[in-house]
């Protein structure tokens, strides 16, 4: 139980909550500023998609298959009817009715859920093979027509000629 509710409303890894609360935020953002926010600010254009690939991801996790996966809703509530008797529940043993209901309604969101599982095995599972493959292409290119990957090296060149220009002044101090 208490993976679900780390899942729903941990802070670390932040909870569903916390990244839906983030996402719905970004979202509002940019129907006050349009287009013109990923000039304000271009770095929340892909952290806006981040959060939507990270809000599918937990998602799709959620709404499994119990097969696949032991920590669905769906397992949970499969385990829940199994053992219903034998767990300690707060306010008592429910109905088996209760918890049936609650796979029933689940059961009946089946076509959001397969959409759901279905974006994810097509688009958002393989992301990690593409991104090593052309990382340039998959995370766009900034601005002034760097490339994701130039823009990386770019402090360690910094942090190249920093170390070669204290390197010359200790030669020249030792030397002279």
């Amino acid at each position: 139980m208490s993976r679900y509710a780390a899942l729903l409303h941990g802070t670390e890894p932040p909870g569903l909550v916390a990244k839906l609360a983030i996402y719905a935020q970004l979202l509002r953002q940019r129907d006050i500023h349009g287009d013109r926010l990923w000039q304000i600010e271009p770095i929340l254009y892909p952290l806006t998609l981040s959060a939507e690939t990270d809000l599918h991801l937990a998602t799709a996790r959620l709404l499994e298959d119990p097969r696949r996966a032991e920590g669905s809703l769906f397992a949970f509530l499969a385990f829940s009817v199994t053992n219903r008797t034998n767990i300690t529940w707060k306010s008592g043993t429910p109905p088996a009715e209760v918890l049936e209901q609650q796979l029933a309604k689940l059961e009946s969101h089946r076509a959001t859920i397969t959409a759901i599982m279905g974006r994810r095995d097509k688009f958002i599972a393989h992301l990690d093979k593409r991104y090593f493959r052309e990382p340039d292409r998959q995370l766009g290119i900034l601005s002034s027509g760097l490339t994701m990957g130039q823009t990386l090296t770019l402090p360690l060149i910094l942090a190249g000629i920093l170390l070669v220009v204290v390197a010359m002044r200790r030669r020249v101090s030792v030397g002279g």
